[in-house]
């Protein structure tokens, strides 16, 4: 039989027993706890002060390196934290907004170690296209359109210097319009410049230029009345600026003889339209009339109503009968009847 006092000592053993089996088991979880909280993160961030991106959208795997467990660390690189500056632009990016971008593609930044200034400064990838490169895309169109004459020299100067382009990376094509019409009848051209990469539009621009065909041509050396004859020291030929001028005489042409149809001050160049042939009949001449019928040929006095030159037609009036018809002229005061189908 056991006494009390047997009785009290094994429940003091008991109390003492459970007493340090709680304090081993906090003591556990307290371990764990603690080594827990300093467990090293899953993944390492590694993000530059400055990067430069490729593409529409940043993505955080473009901003560093990442390290560490390789499927949450694959999941991280494709998180977007934003849309991308225009090439050669500039934008920052907060790492607090890096964050807030990881929370919303479920991704805990507590599971992150980040070694990372505050803000990144992102750049849009791209190349510049500078000026000389567009003035020279521009002048080679122009002289394609222009095509010089034998002879002649093309001179080209920008009326000013375009502003480089930047435009993103890529395979480049640089079309310059000046227009078939415009190269060619004027001196002063504006020149559409496109620029195309990878077959997109990218950038336009247009560049003004100045265009001087300098080619050997007639000029006047005195001033020139309406009507006179050229005669062999009106005109001599002269290296000119002939853009914008049309349909300028070149020097293997023979103007000596030609009339001058409106005034011409000394120094103008002699084009196809201030000069034609001189008549060799004028208003109010009396000449022949030659008129073939057959083997019979009639010459016949008329007085012209018209001036003209040979090969022109013009109307007269006989002088016998009264009667007006027209007339072939064949030279200098003569001419021969145009008859009409059954006379």
């Amino acid at each position: 039989m056991r006494s009390p006092a047997d009785s009290g000592n094994r429940g003091l053993r008991r109390g003492l027993f459970h007493l340090a089996t709680a304090l081993m088991l906090n003591a556990c979880v307290l371990s764990t706890g603690l080594s827990g909280e300093e467990a090293p993160a899953r993944v390492e961030v590694i993000l530059l002060p400055e990067v430069t991106v490729r593409g529409p959208q940043i993505r955080l795997g473009d901003l560093g390196v990442l390290r560490g467990d390789p499927a949450l660390a694959a999941r991280a690189r494709e998180v977007i934290v934003g849309q991308a500056p225009l090439p050669g632009r500039e934008r920052e990016v907060a790492l607090g907004y890096i964050h807030i971008r990881m929370r919303q593609s479920r991704l805990d930044p507590e599971h992150f170690n980040f070694l990372a200034p505050d803000r990144i400064v992102v750049r849009g990838a791209g190349r510049t296209l500078s000026p000389e490169e567009q003035i020279g895309a521009v002048e080679a169109a122009v002289r394609r359109v222009c095509n010089p004459r034998e002879g002649e020299e093309l001179v080209i100067e920008p009326l000013s210097t375009p502003v480089p382009l930047t435009v993103p990376e890529g395979e480049l094509q640089l079309i310059a319009d000046p227009g078939e019409g415009n190269a060619h009848a004027a001196s002063i051209v504006a020149v559409r410049l496109r620029v195309l990469v990878d077959g997109t539009l990218a950038a336009m621009a247009s560049v003004t230029v100045r265009v001087r065909r300098l080619s050997p041509v007639w000029v006047a050396t005195r001033a020139l009345r309406y009507g006179s004859i050229l005669a062999e020291d009106d005109a001599r030929v002269e290296r000119r600026d002939v853009a914008g001028i049309a349909q300028p005489l070149p020097p293997d042409s023979a103007p000596v003889g030609l009339r001058v149809r409106r005034p011409l001050s000394a120094g103008s160049v002699l084009t196809a339209t201030c000069l034609d042939a001189a008549p060799d009949v004028h208003r109010g001449d009396t000449i022949t009339v030659s008129l073939r019928a057959g083997a019979i040929r009639v010459r016949v006095p008329a007085k012209a109503l018209e001036e003209g030159a040979a090969g022109g037609e013009i109307r007269v009036v006989n002088l016998t009968g009264g009667r007006e018809y027209r007339v072939r002229v064949t030279g200098p005061g003569a001419a021969e009847a145009i008859l009409a189908s059954g006379e």
